[in-house]
């Protein structure tokens, strides 16, 4: 059925009932219901829903999507086109409700359309809900990509349509993207950059110096689509020295804003309602994830607390001799005294800042020049000609594992530092580039240790544990056996009422995954997320059975006992993933995959994904020990969540004793803002409780 077939359809519609209108006795007759003593026209509506339902034997979620595509097709018809809506909108509400609220058969779609469309035209004419003001609103998101497809149509660029899908044409959309970045040459990207994090400026977060460059939803829809400051960032690094004669104009500025939000628009990932409203399975799942990944990637910034990186740092990378010559002959010491001048005198300013190596190396009188110099170059700074020479659009990734690839994508997160003369540097942000200080340090070890991943996890959960108890929090650690069956807490934390299990991952979010690759979403959200809520899992139904765990630590043996309390359970990887590590959408994707499998063609996958489907056997198997009763699961994840070490730092701030680390991570457990931003929403929480619950505004 497509947009075409089913308007035929709807004009072909005699219109029957509106003759009985007047009469219900008629009315009720009409549509096939026995006459009554209490006539009413809900009575009809209803009867007529159900007919509608009854159309179809199986795929009634089927018809529910493609009544979708249809509306989508039928707003991008009226936006771009100027075609009628009416009453062809309201036929598609009337068809969409009827599958919601009737019976739900799976399968493929099989019935009678012309039955069901006849069906819905008389609801229509009976009584027209769906035609009110707040449509638009109500369908903001279809409106907002059809408006911005034809803004960019009247520039010339070139539609794709099939049934309601919208895109850019491909060679459109490589044209759009040389504009950009024609935009951005002229003007020069450490002044695009400038003018960027002035605007975002007002978002900063000082306590957690971080912009909350979030999502901004409605559970009643509307809203603008939104400026995509981090895909306009990545392709500022790539131009940051310019190109010819530099002209920074506000005309161009302007010109570069509207183009870029238009195209954001058109890439239809920013979702206008938050998802905890969305009904997923598996099925939906995939694009759900998709979409998360090309919106970081588009719209946010990747930003770990600048205070915090060595901390981390010397933290995770415990079991390597700090005083160890790399290189031309530094050390990480010497790498983590470079960083800290970096980090201190950029603290207070926004934006990107510029460096002499002779400043740098005033501010390390400690440090002979040269060793200063030798870090900067060979370990922070983007070897020329610099980062993202391979990135243009956000799906541009690493293709594959090969050598070759390392260059493809987004490399900017690898090195804080650009440099045209290896004499001045730039750091974009501070908050943007923290990360790369990490990063960079693990990429010299990691290429002079083969092993350097397999030996992260112990120092990560050893680092977690110091932290922990720094702020009064003790811990249990150790392994375990249960009837015949091996397990092994990475960190527990206990309260009056509660056991807190913390299992570390170090699995990082993959280039491939951030440009939105589905099965590498898949892969990596499997192993850091669902691993770790697996082995938690696994401690929480044994725990549950036995009453207790007693754990050996080094020889150690310490009994932990459930004693009527509740298990909460922590997922913890290294490195942020973004808007993966929204609580919402750690719901919907575990309830999603708990009774699904998935296969992928790629032979080089296949192992990944066999251990995917092994874990969520596991998870499945773990449901029915935790939650014999099938028929009342409720929300079996709801004490489930998804962290990063940088994030646990921040909720770690003001906390003494593990009452209180309870009560900090309870701050936002039932807080839905639809940001999917942990950052955002512990902020908003914190100020709410001490009497202001405002916060940054979309730029």
């Amino acid at each position: 059925m497509d947009l075409e077939s089913f308007c035929r359809a709807v004009d072909n519609c005699p219109d029957e009932i509106t003759a009985h209108l007047s009469d219900l006795a008629a009315l009720y007759e009409y549509v096939g219901l026995p006459a009554g003593s209490a006539l009413k026209r809900t009575d009809a509506s209803e009867e007529l829903g159900k007919k509608i339902s009854a159309s179809f034997t199986s795929g009634h979620k089927a018809v529910w999507q493609r009544c979708r595509r249809l509306r989508e097709a039928l707003i991008q018809t009226r936006v771009i086109d100027g075609g009628k809506l009416d009453p062809y909108f309201s036929v598609l509400d009337q068809l969409q409700e009827a599958m919601r609220v009737g019976p739900q058969i799976a399968g493929d779609i099989v019935g009678d359309w012309d039955r069901a469309i006849r069906h819905a035209c008389d609801g229509v004419r009976l009584f027209d809900w769906s035609a009110n003001p707040a449509r638009e609103r109500i369908h903001a998101r279809a409106y907002r990509v059809a408006e911005a497809s034809k803004r960019l149509q009247q520039r010339g660029y070139r539609l794709a349509r099939s049934n309601g899908v919208l895109s850019l044409e491909s060679t459109s959309e490589t044209k759009l993207v040389e504009q950009l970045e024609k935009i951005i040459g002229g003007m020069g990207g450490i002044n695009v950059a400038r003018r960027i994090f002035k605007q975002i400026t007002p978002l900063y977060e000082p306590s957690q110096e971080r912009y909350h460059l979030v999502r901004h939803t409605s559970s009643t829809g509307g809203g603008s689509p939104t400026i995509p400051f981090g895909y306009l960032l990545l392709l500022s690094v790539k131009r940051y020295a310019g190109t010819g004669p530099i002209k920074d104009t506000d005309q161009d500025w302007a010109e570069l804003i509207r183009l870029a939000t238009d195209y954001a628009a058109v890439l239809d990932v920013q979702s206008y309602t938050p998802s905890i409203w969305q009904s997923m399975d598996a099925a939906a799942l995939l694009p759900y994830l998709q979409e998360t990944a090309l919106y970081d990637t588009l719209f946010c910034l990747p930003q770990i607390r600048g205070s915090d990186v060595e901390k981390i740092a010397r933290g995770i990378l415990r079991d390597y001799d700090f005083d160890k010559r790399h290189g031309s002959g530094w050390s990480l010491n010497d790498a983590l005294a470079v960083i800290a001048v970096l980090l201190e005198k950029s603290l207070a300013q926004r934006g990107p800042v510029r460096f002499a190596v002779r400043d740098i190396a005033a501010a390390c009188p400690t440090l002979p020049r040269n060793i200063t110099h030798s870090v900067i170059d060979e370990v922070l700074c983007h070897p020329h000609p610099g980062a993202n020479q391979r990135f243009s659009k956000a799906t541009d990734s690493p293709t594959s594992l090969d050598p070759s690839e390392r260059g493809a994508g987004n490399t900017f997160p690898m090195r804080p530092l650009l440099s045209v003369d290896r004499k001045t540097y730039w750091l974009m942000d501070r908050s943007m580039c923290a990360g790369g200080c990490l990063e960079a340090l693990m990429a010299v070890l990691r290429a002079s240790d083969k092993d350097f991943d397999g030996r992260l996890g112990a120092p990560i959960e050893a680092f977690l544990r110091d932290e922990l108890l720094a702020h009064g929090i003790p811990s249990l650690t150790g392994t375990y056996v249960i009837d015949g069956e091996d397990g092994e807490c990475d960190i527990v934390v206990e309260t009056d009422q509660y056991v807190i299990f913390l299992e570390i991952k170090k699995k990082p979010l993959t280039r491939r995954a951030q440009a939105g690759s589905d099965a590498h979403v898949l892969l990596d959200l499997a192993n850091s997320l669902l691993a770790a809520q697996v082995q938690a899992g696994w401690h929480e139904a044994r725990l549950q059975k036995q009453g207790f765990i007693e754990l050996n630590s080094v020889g150690v043996k310490t009994r932990l006992e459930l004693r009527g309390r509740k298990v909460e359970r922590i997922a913890i990887s290294l490195m942020q993933f973004g808007g993966f590590q929204d609580r919402i959408l750690l719901k919907q994707f575990l309830e999603a995959t708990m009774s699904a499998s998935f296969g992928v063609s790629d032979p080089a996958l296949q192992s990944g994904f066999a251990k995917f489907n092994a874990l969520l056997g596991e998870l499945r198997e773990q449901l029915k020990i935790l939650h014999p009763n099938e028929a009342n699961l409720g929300q079996p994840f709801f004490h489930c969540w998804f962290l990063s070490v940088p994030q646990l730092l921040v909720l770690l701030d003001d906390v003494r004793g593990a009452e209180a680390f309870k009560e900090a991570l309870w701050k936002t457990r039932h807080v839905v803002t639809g940001s999917a931003d942990f950052y955002y929403d512990n902020a908003w929480m914190r100020k709410s409780t001490r009497g202001s619950a405002t916060s940054g505004s979309t730029p």
